[in-house]
C-alpha cells in the first residue's frame, strides 16, 4: 500500500509501526538481549498499528479466526495503606470490568483487606474466578505457603497467582537463600 491511501490517522499508525519495527531490529541485534516480555510488547504494538493503518483486524492479518469466547480484561488495583483510595479504585474497576487484579507485595494483610472490600463490594461470586493477584516477584516460599493458608476462603475465586516468586530464584544475589 502506498502512504498516498492512508488517513492521517492511518498514516500515524503507520509511522509508529515502522518505528517499532526499527526498536525491535536493535533490541534483538543487541548482544545482552531482552527479556521475552519486551519483544512481545514490541511485537504486539506493531501488530496493532498494522491493524490500524490497514483498518483490518489482527485476526484477519494472522489469517486465524476471530474466536467467539470473550476476552477477560483485569482492572489492576494496587495495594495502598488509604483504603478509601483502594475502595474508590475497585469500584472504578467494578464499573468497567468483573475481573480484578491485585497488585500485591509480601504484607498480605493489605490483600486479605482487599479481598474483603471486593466481597463487601459484591465482586466475589459462588463459582466464578474473577480475581487475579500479581505477587511482583516478591514471595518467598514461605510467603506463599502463609497465602495458601490465610486466603484459603478466597482462594476459589482466585483464577491466577502472577510472578509469585523472583525469576532467578533461589539463588537470587542479595537475597537469604536459606528462606528457599
Amino acid at each position: 500500500f502506498s502512504s498516498e491511501d492512508l488517513s492521517g490517522m492511518q498514516q500515524a499508525y503507520s509511522k509508529i509501526c515502522y518505528r517499532l519495527i526499527e526498536v525491535l531490529d536493535f533490541c534483538m541485534s543487541e548482544q545482552e538481549g531482552y527479556p521475552r516480555s519486551a519483544y512481545t510488547l514490541l511485537e504486539t504494538g506493531i501488530l496493532k498499528c498494522m491493524s490500524f493503518s490497514l483498518d483490518v483486524p489482527i485476526s484477519e492479518l494472522l489469517q486465524i479466526s476471530p474466536g467467539l469466547e470473550s476476552i477477560k480484561c483485569f482492572y489492576t488495583v494496587g495495594m495502598s495503606n488509604d483504603f478509601d483510595e483502594m475502595l474508590e479504585n475497585v469500584r472504578y474497576g467494578r464499573d468497567n470490568t468483573a475481573f480484578i487484579k491485585l497488585k500485591v507485595d509480601c504484607d498480605l494483610s493489605k490483600a486479605l483487606q482487599a479481598m474483603r472490600l471486593l466481597e463487601g463490594e459484591g465482586l466475589l461470586k459462588d463459582f466464578c474466578k474473577t480475581v487475579a493477584i500479581d505477587a511482583n516477584c516478591s514471595w518467598t516460599p514461605q510467603v506463599a505457603t502463609k497465602f495458601l493458608q490465610e486466603f484459603k476462603e478466597y482462594t476459589k475465586y482466585v483464577v491466577m497467582v502472577e510472578q509469585p516468586f523472583p525469576f532467578d530464584m533461589p539463588f537470587s544475589s542479595g537475597k537469604d537463600n536459606e528462606e528457599w
